[in-house]
Parts: C-alpha cells; structure tokens; sequence
C-alpha cells in the first residue's frame, strides 16, 4: 500500500480486510499522516468476492481506471504500477507479466505427463492489474450473477466480457508470498 500511496496518482485506496481484522487495521492506519484516502471493507471468503466488495465500495467514488494488486505482493515497486498504469489508460486493461523459468507440463488425474508445453508464449501474471473501472465492475458483478467462480486473477473475469488484456514487463522482484519460505 505505501508503493501506491507515494506515487500519489490515485485519490482512494481500497483495502479489503477480513471481518475479525477491521479494528486492527483502522488502528493500524492512523498511523498514516492522511488515511482519509484509504478505505476499508470486508473481504470475502475467496480472493475473487474479496475483489467484488473492494469494486462495489469503490464505485461510490466513480474512478474511471482501477488497479487490482495482491497484498501477497509486497515488494511491488513504483516502475511496475507506473507501466500498468499507463498501460491502462491506453488499452483499458493491462497486466504486468514475466517469462517462466520451469519446464511446463500438464498432466493427467494419475501424475503422467501429457503434454510438453513450450515456455515462448507462457508468462506469469503478476498484480497490480488494471482496468477500465466500469468494465471491471461489470465483468465482476456478471461472473457473480452467473454464479461463476473460481476465476484466477481478475484479467479472466474481465476476459470473460472483454477484449484482450494488455501486458506491460513485470518484475521477478514483485514475488507472491505463497509458501512459509518466500517470506525469507
């Protein structure tokens, strides 16, 4: 949050907290020299419906263009929302993304391998993404009407009404924190 908060480029921060938290981070904030600029709802159970109430709260405020980012993401830094911010305003939806190291394999429901699949056109996605607001928030309140879920990033709930997703270079620094030892 505090990446996001120098740049100072966007009026509102929303962050999505679970429920038993809420105090805790309101207490936490006002440590901030000006929170006013943050606001704060209840996450859901999945990241996906945690994203759906963070754009809901959001949209009292009408912003044209938001940025989705991961607090499991916290080395992002200033060039990397910068480029998805600008590549945001230009195509109305982008993503940071960077090359896969690993041999990619699929495989079936017993573990065999069948299918090689090449790395030259296989990426990681990374977060922040951003987006047209209203076109975000329709694609995420249509999945939800669907009753679809499950999606893994918010690029593919837009996709599912929109066109292509722009992608700008990430970073190998801006890490997901998913096991113990990535903290390390």
């Amino acid at each position: 949050m505090t990446a996001f908060l120098k740049l100072k480029v966007f009026e509102t921060i929303v962050l999505t907290v679970p429920e038993n938290d809420m105090e805790k981070v309101e207490a936490m904030l006002k440590s901030y020299t000006d929170s006013s600029e943050i606001a704060l709802t209840r996450g859901g159970n999945s990241r996906q419906e945690s994203v759906y109430n963070g754009l809901e709260l959001l949209g009292s405020y009408k912003p044209d263009f938001v940025l989705i980012h991961d607090a499991a993401r916290p080395w992002i830094k200033r060039d990397v929302i910068m480029h998805v911010l600008n590549g945001t305003l230009a195509h109305g939806a982008c993503l940071p993304i960077i090359p896969v190291a690993d041999a990619l394999k699929e495989i079936d429901t017993q573990g065999f391998v069948v299918k090689n699949i090449s790395r030259n056109s296989v990426y990681g996605a990374q977060t922040p993404q951003g987006f047209s607001f209203e076109k975000i928030l329709t694609a995420h309140r249509t999945v939800r009407r669907k009753g679809l879920n499950g999606f893994i990033d918010d690029a593919e709930v837009y996709s599912q009404l929109y066109s292509p997703v722009f992608t700008v270079e990430g970073d190998k620094q801006n890490k997901k924190i998913t096991y113990k030892s990535d903290i390390q």
